[in-house]
């Protein structure tokens, strides 16, 4: 008969760290149970993490878990990272299919056991923490942020806003003499019940 069994039962041990694949020569003793959450499920691996000479360049465990497209629950001891394959995932699935935090989530469980006999390790509030972090970090990154001298700290209050194209708005897409013109001719703001848009109409 098949067992289900998992790739640190077989004893292998992911090395971080060292981008060109060679061995740590002192690294770090293995993360036993890291929880790796990916688009088909959960994954439950032995992380180590590099502690040579060659530390000062791979980075603190945050940086070497972001390097292999791991994003980290916490930035302390993080013992759990979901891919960010899965992010980006999630990200359209809540865009364009509407898929509630929750749902998504559950479906993850669903894909590691559906049938209700293993226990799946339980990251809901890690996932919606590091999904608000995503968002964020993506508007940040589509703004371009950071090219902005003053950085991610130097950003206020609405300047992550997209601008409406149709809001009027003087030089951009009212006339140059729209505050001379007749009163039968008004510059409003219409809000579409249906689609939830605003128009220009004059």
């Amino acid at each position: 008969m098949f067992i289900k069994t998992t790739l640190m039962d077989a004893g292998l041990t992911i090395q971080l760290g060292h981008a060109d694949g060679s061995r740590c020569s002192n690294p770090e003793l293995p993360r036993q149970g890291f929880c790796i959450i990916d688009t088909n499920g959960h994954h439950t691996v032995s992380i180590r993490f590099c502690g040579c000479d060659r530390a000062a360049e791979s980075g603190s465990s945050v940086q070497q878990l972001l390097r292999r497209d791991l994003y980290p629950a916490t930035h302390i001891e993080p013992h759990t990272a979901f891919t960010f394959r899965m992010m980006e995932h999630y990200h359209i699935q809540s865009l364009q299919g509407k898929i509630s935090m929750y749902d998504y989530y559950e479906s993850l469980e669903r894909m590691t056991d559906n049938t209700g006999t293993h226990r799946v390790p339980a990251r809901y509030k890690e996932f919606m923490r590091v999904a608000t972090q995503w968002r964020h970090l993506k508007m940040l990154k589509r703004a371009g942020w950071g090219h902005d001298p003053t950085g991610v700290d130097g950003t206020r209050d609405g300047e992550l806003a997209i601008c409406c194209p149709a809001c009027p708005r003087p030089d951009v897409n009212l006339p140059k003499n729209w505050q001379s013109a007749p009163k039968e001719f008004k510059y409003v703001l219409i809000r579409s019940a249906t689609w939830q848009q605003y128009s220009l109409i004059c």
